[in-house]
């Protein structure tokens, strides 16, 4: 299989903003994920009743995000999407396969001459894509 991004693709505005929206969900999910995980993890200090809450958020949290890796891979075209999916659900493989698939998505943004910042398109510059 080959997944690397193929030049001669044709990409559409519509295609790049896909691409653009996507990266920008699978990033904003980080810090979310951070401050969920410390919620978890303190919830589960707490009595029965509460403890039993933070298992299932914190296992619909990892639901969303493999699958925000799901349709990143998938926006920008790769044959393995279902690989982040599975990578997604991994310690430390998770994070390695969001570094991959970001540098892919800010490589093929940039390439179309969209400005790509700390994390992703700024809202202002979605307009361009329209």
């Amino acid at each position: 299989m080959n997944q690397t991004l193929q030049e001669n693709e044709l990409w559409t505005k519509q295609d790049l903003m896909e691409v653009a929206k996507r990266q920008k969900n699978v990033l904003l999910m980080l810090p979310i994920g951070i401050l969920l995980y410390i919620a978890v993890n303190l919830c589960l200090s707490l009595p029965p009743p509460v403890s039993l809450i933070a298992l299932p958020v914190g296992f619909i949290w990892a639901i969303l995000v493999a699958f925000a890796f799901y349709k990143m891979a998938e926006a920008l075209r790769l044959s393995n999407s279902v690989v982040y999916f599975v990578l997604a659900w991994i310690p430390f493989v998770a994070l390695i396969a969001l570094l991959n698939l970001n540098s892919k998505a800010i490589k093929k943004l940039q390439d179309n001459e969209i400005k790509v910042g700390f994390m992703g398109v700024k809202t202002a510059d979605f307009e361009k894509l329209l």
